[in-house]
């Protein structure tokens, strides 16, 4: 009898991922969140500046209306900052292990924002390809899109096109993964 409850508890209890497959699942940053949110926030404060100096502009008012401007821009380069903390950290807390294996994950990036870290990425890998340092592909991790707004994937695409414009070979073994050639 202990032997089938033995298999009952065994059956019930949770399975972890493999291990290779749990290394590249969505981690969770109450840092990034935040300097995210904080964008969020800026960006907010910035159309509501913009929305004043508009609207002071039709008065005539244009001292007010420069201030609000003014405020406005300043907000934006804040939005921007807190962006770029944002992907700063969630790149390095992601990819400070997975790089030395040849694997690049985009996770939790803005379009750009993985576009910027794939170039540099790419340039770095091919060239230690050639130096004989690191084997032949990436492993590019876009991911499929789920939680993108309204499930649509955005990296994903912007990825794809920016290998087929800068001409490198790629194949996508499943959705959300890709597998460059660096020679």
């Amino acid at each position: 009898m202990g032997n089938r409850d033995d298999q009952r508890r065994a059956a019930a209890a949770p399975v972890a991922p493999p291990q290779s497959l749990s290394q590249y699942q969505d981690v969770e940053d109450p840092e990034y969140e935040d300097f995210r949110a904080e964008a969020r926030l800026q960006k907010g404060r910035q159309l509501e500046s913009f929305s004043k100096a508009a609207e002071a502009y039709k008065q005539g008012r244009k001292d007010v209306a420069s201030y609000y401007a003014q405020q406005g821009h300043l907000h934006g380069q804040k939005m921007y900052e807190a962006n770029h903390r944002a992907a700063a950290q969630i790149f390095e807390r992601v990819n400070s292990s997975l790089l030395p294996q040849n694997v690049l994950d985009l996770h939790g990036l803005h379009v750009d924002e993985a576009l910027l870290h794939l170039s540099q990425v790419l340039e770095r890998k091919s060239t230690e390809y050639q130096q004989g340092v690191c084997g032949s592909q990436l492993s590019v991790i876009t991911g499929r899109g789920n939680h993108s707004q309204g499930g649509v994937a955005r990296i994903r695409p912007a990825v794809t096109d920016y290998l087929h414009t800068q001409g490198y070979r790629f194949t996508e073994p499943k959705p959300g993964l890709m597998l460059v050639c660096l020679n």
